[in-house]
């Protein structure tokens, strides 16, 4: 699709310089066959469309709390993906017969050249496309940096990032031939096809590991009360089953508060009805106890501290935790 866009648009463009553009002749009688195969092109375009949309409508995006914009982002994704892709495999396989030509006839070379310098630009968009998209996937996928490095779903990424990296390093080389009109294009067509290919299966394998959401890693929450009290409340792992919850409070001048009499945590799901978790701190420091967390996902944290002035502290915090 990306190629045969290019390819036109060099012809036209080719045809106007030299003075030969014409409109085709209506009665001719391979225009019906021409109306066929345009017909062809579109039903294989469509379909196209529909199995990218049934794919993301059935990926991570789903998952997502905001549905509409996760899997539209999703599909411009895969679809920036498969345009660029696909250009570069028909360039590949087209433009070397074509160089071939420009060696005997200079008339080919407006449109060797011409299509290389109208693909460059068509994949520019792709790939800003597939950087926003890639970026809001991965803001919506990977809670903390800790998940990035420290699970399957973040490794997968980061190897599929860099060798993006390189795809697009390839792709400027090749943008900046198509604008000098330097040496044509060799192997490194193929190499960025291959490459492409790689980036492929590593979707694929991404498509099917659980998301980094998954293990979000140890939690370090904070705030600031309306009284002007820093409150740090740490969860080690945070993951399904038992963890270590530590909790440091200050004053509004950074001092320890050392008149905290008792501290209770109150856990209750966001998903789903999971009853309420309690988990009491004697004013005693350290603030710490272990409790066990029953399911993954995104939990309230409401925190009440009471002082030996009987004043008491409360905040909420969201905790997401690993399954």
């Amino acid at each position: 699709m990306g190629l045969s866009y290019a390819i036109s648009g060099a012809r036209q463009d080719n045809l106007h310089d030299n003075g030969m553009y014409h409109h085709p002749d209506p009665d001719r009688p391979a225009s019906r066959l021409i109306g066929q195969e345009s017909l062809w092109s579109w039903l294989a375009l469509t379909a196209c469309f529909g199995l990218i949309l049934a794919k993301a409508f059935i990926g991570h995006a789903a998952t997502a709390s905001h549905k509409f914009l996760a899997i539209s982002a999703d599909f411009i994704h895969l679809l920036a993906a498969e345009i660029w892709l696909g250009g570069i495999l028909s360039i590949a396989f087209l433009l070397p017969t074509l160089r071939k030509q420009t060696e005997q006839t200079e008339s080919f070379k407006p449109l060797y050249w011409g299509t290389i310098r109208r693909f460059s630009l068509l994949a520019s968009l792709c790939v800003l496309l597939l950087l926003f998209t890639g970026i809001y996937g991965g803001i919506l996928h990977i809670p903390t940096i800790h998940a990035l490095w420290h699970t399957p779903y973040g490794l997968v990424l980061l190897a599929k990032f860099a060798l993006m990296l390189i795809m697009l390093a390839l792709a400027l080389s090749a943008f900046l031939r198509g604008r000098r009109r330097t040496r044509p294009l060799g192997r490194s067509v193929w190499y960025e096809f291959c490459l492409g290919a790689v980036v492929l299966v590593l979707a694929a394998i991404l498509g099917n590991l659980p998301s980094a959401s998954s293990a979000p890693g140890p939690a370090a929450l904070q705030a600031t009360t309306e009284g002007g009290y820093q409150i740090t409340l740490n969860v080690s792992p945070n993951h399904l089953g038992e963890n270590h919850f530590s909790l440091n409070v200050q004053d509004s001048d950074g001092a320890k508060l050392n008149n905290i009499e008792q501290v209770t945590l109150s856990l209750t799901s966001r998903e789903m009805d999971m009853g309420v978790i309690q988990i009491e701190m004697p004013g005693s420091s350290p603030l710490e106890a272990d409790e066990m967390i029953t399911m993954g996902g995104e939990w309230n944290v409401h925190i009440h501290i009471l002082l030996s002035t009987l004043d008491s502290i409360d905040q909420d915090f969201t905790l997401k935790s690993g399954n």
